[in-house]
């Protein structure tokens, strides 16, 4: 049984309808000539255990954008890509259950969540942190076992991390982190990017039951071919560098979402296939039209997920959001 079935065949990606589903402010402005998330499951942007200033300021409210237009994310709206290095800018964990928007939620959702200690054993410990907080809303919201699953993020490139040491020992960690939340009798999954090879995936669900996964999140800048950065930036350097977008004294580049990651993460996908990975496939990155929908599910996606289309093709919307629905079965 695909404890994931359950959450529809179109998920937005982490972020894109905010923390409780509200969406932007800028998201109105273009309600009327397209952009809708009818009928796409909510999956949270990405909460941090305490709060986490990250590189988009945010009213008081904890989830409001102080900037209409926040300078960590860059857009080529011609050639349908983006750049974002908004890093987790969040309240924290405790913050979003106090607000008591969750507890009240009647329809599936996913929570993401992911723990940005420096060290293995500070991660560890705010995943056991992150196991209360969740406990304490399964409590003062029964109903929500029914509807409630979690995503793990492994992948953001805006955390001031180096990805590539995380990576390379990722196997034991999330083994460990996916003990501690099992606990919790909810559906999860990580959400990885395409450098995470598909064999990876194929042992971790051999050897933690995990029957899901995400891909992909944004590639980082680094990791971008030059005729994609020229997309952005002739000289090389990401415009959100030039911005002066810093975690401390690393300038940050952001990661790349569009078009371009579409066909990237199709490989992926039939290539976890090919290995006989047998979970459920959330897959997105670059779906900007309902053919796409249509690459993903041949490549052996069980569910696509939508972001950057409510910003560079969100006209488009809601004829991907039924190219799914009719054929995600």
């Amino acid at each position: 049984m695909d404890p994931f079935a359950k959450f529809g065949p179109i998920w937005c990606a982490s972020g894109a309808m905010n923390f409780f589903g509200e969406g932007y402010p800028y998201h109105k402005l273009v309600e009327l000539t397209g952009l809708t998330w009818k009928g796409v499951t909510l999956v949270t942007k990405t909460s941090t255990l305490k709060k986490n200033e990250g590189l988009m300021p945010l009213k008081e409210d904890g989830v409001t954008p102080v900037e209409f237009k926040p300078k960590c994310i860059a857009t080529n709206f011609f050639k349908a890509g983006a750049l974002n290095a908004v890093a987790l800018s969040g309240p924290g964990i405790e913050f979003l259950v106090d607000q008591r928007k969750w507890q009240k939620m009647i329809k599936r959702f996913l929570i993401s969540i992911m723990a940005i200690g420096k060290t293995v054993s500070e991660r560890f410990q705010e995943i056991c942190e992150f196991r209360g907080s969740l406990l304490r809303l399964l409590r003062e919201a029964p109903h929500l076992r029914e509807i409630l699953g979690l995503q793990i993020n492994y992948s953001c490139p805006n955390t001031g991390h180096d990805m590539s040491k995380l990576l390379d020992g990722l196997m034991e960690e999330a083994l460990a982190h996916f003990s501690v939340l099992s606990s919790l009798y909810l559906p999860i999954m990580p959400k990885l990017n395409i450098f995470m090879p598909p064999s990876w995936m194929v042992e971790f669900e051999e050897r933690s039951g995990c029957n899901g996964v995400c891909i992909s999140n944004t590639i980082p800048w680094d990791n971008l071919p030059d005729r994609i950065k020229k997309q952005f930036s002739n000289d090389g350097v990401s415009p959100l560098v030039k911005r002066g977008l810093k975690i401390g004294d690393k300038p940050q580049s952001g990661g790349y979402s569009g078009k371009e990651l579409l066909p990237l993460t199709e490989t992926w996908v039939r290539r976890a296939r090919s290995l006989g990975f047998k979970g459920h496939i959330n897959a997105g990155g670059g779906v900007l039209a309902p053919d796409d929908v249509d690459f993903l599910r041949r490549a052996g996606a069980d569910s696509v997920f939508i972001g950057s289309i409510a910003f560079l093709r969100w006209w488009r919307m809601q004829d991907v959001i039924d190219r799914a629905y009719k054929i995600c079965k």
